[in-house]
């Protein structure tokens, strides 16, 4: 139930800014927005090498076309960069550079020489790649990370454009060199950040265990691509899953008693086929309806601000982050009266002066109610057309995140709003990387690693499923009656 004194809609405004959700030391270390995959991947690898890109993708072009080999080759020279753009263009909104005459907005990282050069300028998404790599009980997988980044060093140009390219970045940096560029952050500056669900963090570990056990089967540019895909996957995951885990989190605070009892655990999430029909009547779209998906991306703005407070206030002094789990059940059950105390004043003193209650309140019925006043302030922000409120822009950035041009794990459907799903591509991508740690994988082995990934089929979707692994030539039947049935890639 929410008090009375906290049914308001908070007047924050540039001189008073609206809570941040961004908590540097751990769980949510980004503030996200919609971002096109492309500048999400580039940026994650400009923050994995410690990279500090200080160039424009016009200084690439100038560079290309003064290359010495293509000099009195103008016509030449245009026409290769033409194709270049065509091929490795991105424009803001995800489509390729907007016409042949213009710079793209982002270039495929095809190389990592793409990342440390051209500077993207968004959200330090390279803080999430951190948060993924470390074990809560053990900090940063070192080894794992290391083979991680010296196989970006060892991953060559595809072809001969792309090494026209690199060339020419390589030019550039000899004009306005970056310190930094080419080498990797150093083991003592890894940033460990314990994840919130660290079933995500261990699936995302598996998976990039995977994908460089597959670096020799792929070209450079595919498995690039396919890393990019991997990363997007997995951080779309996680955000959607931290919206989960806190509204279930928040949902068993409201109706418990202390001392409290909550596990951040990985929750399978219904997935389709891209080939499925989204009836209503589908898991996997009515998910997102209702007090659903759509609704804890949009309540995770205030939960997180409040564990903000709960991961500042619990980490000042001489205790570190990754000697506790910051949670609000974890503050609950752990702080003493006066550290609590301090969270309220600390939550309280985030509303306008002549806003702020006037009362005495204890942690839990605090973290509730302000997380109530949050939805408040956001829901009235809707209701101006051009304002873009926790809703859009928390469902938006997952849906980036979702979708590319060659994997789609997402989709706004007309008639069925959001829903995830697989295409062929991202299906395939998952079956490679399940059968890339294993000799044989069984179909029900199969099932429990896609759990394992925050995603589950109904009986429907998991035949469908079926009939597209076979037909792409990657189920193997051992007998007539369909039981014994093996997922494989080679």
């Amino acid at each position: 139930m929410i008090a009375d004194e906290f049914d308001f809609v908070p007047e924050w405004g540039s001189s008073n800014p609206a809570p941040s959700r961004t908590i540097k030391e751990a769980y949510f270390p980004v503030s996200i927005s919609a971002t096109v995959r492309e500048a999400t991947f580039s940026e994650t690898l400009t923050g994995i090498l410690g990279a500090n890109p200080n160039h424009e993708v016009s200084d690439l072009k100038a560079a290309f076309l003064e290359l010495p080999e293509l000099q009195g080759k103008d016509q030449t020279a245009e026409e290769l960069w033409s194709a270049f753009v065509t091929s490795y263009g991105v424009s803001a909104e995800g489509f390729g550079a907007s016409d042949a005459d213009s710079d793209p907005d982002y270039i495929i990282p095809f190389h990592k020489d793409i990342a440390t050069s051209i500077k993207i300028g968004q959200r330090n998404w390279g803080r999430l790649y951190w948060l993924l790599m470390t074990d809560p009980d053990q900090g940063i997988d070192e080894d794992l990370h290391a083979q991680f980044v010296e196989a970006l060093f060892d991953t060559p140009p595809s072809n001969l454009l792309e090494q026209l390219v690199i060339d020419a970045i390589n030019n550039m940096r000899d004009t306005t060199p970056d310190p930094n560029a080419g080498h990797a952050v150093e083991s003592h500056d890894l940033y460990a950040i314990p994840p919130l669900v660290p079933g995500c963090a261990e699936a995302f570990r598996d998976d990039i265990r995977a994908w460089l056990e597959l670096q020799s089967t792929e070209s450079s540019s595919s498995w690039m691509q396919g890393l990019r895909d991997i990363l997007n996957y997995h951080y779309m995951m996680y955000v959607i899953q931290v919206a989960v885990a806190l509204q279930d989190e928040y949902n068993h605070i409201a109706k418990e008693e202390p001392p409290y009892e909550y596990t951040f655990n990985l929750t399978p999430i219904p997935f389709g086929l891209a080939s499925e029909r989204a009836s209503r009547s589908r898991e996997f779209v009515r998910v997102w309806k209702e007090n659903g998906i759509s609704r804890a991306l949009y309540d995770s703005w205030g939960r997180l601000a409040v564990m903000r407070h709960i991961v500042e206030g619990g980490t000042e002094g001489n205790r570190g982050v990754m000697d506790g789990a910051f949670t609000l059940t974890a503050a609950l059950n752990e702080f003493s009266d006066d550290l609590q105390q301090e969270i309220v004043n600390r939550l309280l003193a985030e509303y306008p002066e002549d806003q702020r209650p006037d009362g005495e309140y204890e942690l839990a019925e605090t973290a509730l109610n302000f997380s109530h006043t949050v939805r408040r302030y956001y829901e009235n922000m809707g209701r101006t057309p051009s304002s873009q409120t926790a809703y859009s822009a928390g469902e938006n950035s997952v849906r980036d995140l979702g979708q590319g041009t060659d994997r789609q794990y997402i989709e706004r459907r007309r008639g069925a709003g959001t829903i995830l799903r697989l295409d062929r591509g991202s299906l395939r991508l998952f079956a490679r990387l399940f059968d890339a740690t294993r000799e044989r994988g069984h179909i029900d082995e199969f099932w429990e690693y896609m759990r394992q990934r925050g995603i589950r089929f109904d009986r429907r979707s998991k035949q469908e499923l079926i009939d597209q692994l076979e037909g792409m030539g990657l189920l193997q039947r051992q007998s007539d009656s369909g039981e014994a049935m093996y997922v494989e890639t080679i």
